[in-house]
């Protein structure tokens, strides 16, 4: 009996090793015996990507009333005052008399006044002689060639014509600095004594002490 259970068993056991499909079949983690029907797309005609998504629009910001910028006036830079012309200069001052002539000693203008700032008449050469008929401090007064009346700086003249005379005074003078009372005083000769006389100048003399001091003393003051 023992026998016929054992052959029983070893028949089983036959009947498994023979049908192994049966046993695959039993098994829940082996693959199935048929795979299900699938479609492959051939890899030329892969599925276009998905289009990107559009990007989100700001929000818009909430309009905020401008405020007005308050107009700042720029300063325009000052114009630089023009270089103005010469101008007329009417002359109150008094003119010295005077009768003479003396020459330019070098290329000058004469003025419609005496001041260097007012109008132009004429260039004077250097050498030029002119007629003086009045001086002031810093100019003499002058007749031109067409008439017209001028003013010349006395130091571009030459106050001195020369000489050398002895004369003698007639009354006390000053000795002034410029052949004009404008002059500074210098010194003082009196009367009765002699002067050395080594120029003239218009209405005056030139003098040369015996100091050597040099200076002017109207003609009216010799004898």
């Amino acid at each position: 009996m023992i026998r016929s259970k054992a052959a029983a068993v070893a028949a089983a056991l036959g009947i498994a090793l023979l049908s192994p499909g049966l046993l695959f079949a039993q098994t829940s983690s082996g693959p199935p015996a048929t795979l299900p029907d699938t479609m492959i797309a051939p890899a030329d005609e892969s599925a276009p990507a998905p289009a990107p998504a559009a990007a989100p629009h700001p929000k818009p910001r909430s309009a905020k009333p401008r405020l007005a910028r308050k107009a700042v006036a720029s300063k325009a830079p000052a114009p630089k005052p023009a270089t103005s012309p010469a101008r007329e200069i009417s002359y109150a001052g008094v003119v010295e008399p005077a009768n003479g002539q003396m020459g330019i000693k070098l290329d000058t203008w004469a003025y419609a006044a005496p001041a260097k700032t007012s109008n132009r008449v004429a260039k004077l050469g250097a050498g030029t002689i002119v007629q003086v008929t009045g001086s002031t401090r810093y100019f003499a007064q002058v007749k031109l060639a067409d008439g017209a009346t001028a003013f010349v700086l006395l130091s571009d003249m030459d106050l001195n014509r020369p000489a050398d005379k002895i004369f003698r005074l007639t009354r006390n003078s000053p000795v002034l600095s410029l052949p004009n009372h404008y002059g500074a005083q210098l010194a003082e000769v009196h009367q009765g004594h002699d002067v050395h006389v080594v120029g003239t100048s218009l209405n005056y003399v030139r003098i040369k002490m015996k100091s050597g001091l040099e200076g002017y003393v109207p003609m009216t003051a010799l004898e």
